[in-house]
Parts: C-alpha cells; structure tokens; sequence
C-alpha cells in the first residue's frame, strides 16, 4: 500500500484569495483523506487531474473529490486497486462569492449524450462555474464511461450527462458577485 502526497500554497489574480496544490498517489486505496491549510468552505471549489493506473476500468480510474471540511479534501473510487492512480488537486478559495452550492447527484445508466438534472437555488449563470468529479457505482467498467459532463444548464438546474455505467457524481457551483 502506498500514499503520498505534496502541498504548495500561492496567491492569485483580484478574485483568488487562496490556492493550494498537490499531488497524491493512491495504491491499494478507495479513500484517501488529506489535509490543507484551512479555508472557508463557503468560498472554495477541489478540482482534479487523474492519471490512470492503466486498468482500462472506471471501478478503478474515475476519482470523486470533496472538500470535507476547512481543513480537508477527500479522493476516492468505487473500489481499491493494486495499480498506481496519481491525482493532482486543486483547492481555490475565492474572494467576492454572492454563494457556493454542492451536493451529490446518482447518474443511472442512460443513453450517452442524455443528461442527469437536479435542481439548484437560482443563480445568475453568467456569473457562476461548475466544477464536478465522479466515482463509478455500477454497470459497465469501460474507461470510456469516465467522460462525463457537468454543466449548468439553466440558473436553477444542474446537468450530468449520462455515461455507459452508473455513478456517483459531486458537482460545485460557485456564484460571484
């Protein structure tokens, strides 16, 4: 079993008021806690990168990221793997946010170019970013299903487009003012 991870902290533009980075590696895993510098969660959005292990199968690659608390991020996927899955992340805290939505949303199986929609408080969509990652919960195990969209398709609806297996998607959608 092997974990690691590196942290970096660094400024940004007007509107960054926190950056964080790292790397973490996850063997043998299907969740790995990480701490950060403490933000405020209202204000900040994960973003990740996954290098895949090689398996060809989302059980394994697809990794959902979640800030757990102002001093934590989780990874995890549906099921622990012998290969090597190497994840870069991101933790933004902004400055000038009017709100921050997240939540977690189900995608069934589904014909792909279809969409998964669930409902958000109204935002003005010009001003707002989605951010989302996934874990595979069933279906087919095709790397191919890891493909995924997150979009705000209207100011009080979020969509996730269906892919070939079914999974568990986390969006964010932060609203600047």
């Amino acid at each position: 079993m092997g974990i690691g991870y590196l942290t970096g902290q660094g400024g940004g533009g007007s509107n960054i008021k926190s950056f964080q980075t790292g790397a973490a590696v996850i063997t043998n895993l299907n969740t790995l806690d990480i701490a950060i510098s403490a933000i405020d969660t209202s204000k900040s959005v994960i973003r990740i990168w996954v290098k895949p292990a090689g398996s060809n199968n989302t059980d394994y690659e697809a990794i959902m990221a979640k800030i757990t608390s102002s001093t934590q991020i989780n990874l995890s996927r549906k099921t622990a793997y012998a290969g090597v899955n190497y994840i870069q992340w991101e933790v933004i805290e902004f400055n000038n946010v009017k709100s921050k939505q997240s939540g977690d949303l189900t995608v069934p199986f589904g014909t792909a170019g279809t969409f998964q929609t669930t409902a958000i408080s109204s935002v003005d969509v010009n001003k707002s970013l989605i951010f989302g990652s996934f874990k595979a919960i069933a279906g087919d195990t095709g790397i191919a299903s890891a493909l995924n969209i997150f979009k705000i398709s209207s100011a009080t609806e979020v969509s996730i487009s269906k892919a070939g297996q079914s999974y568990s998607a986390h969006w964010q959608v932060i609203e600047f003012k």
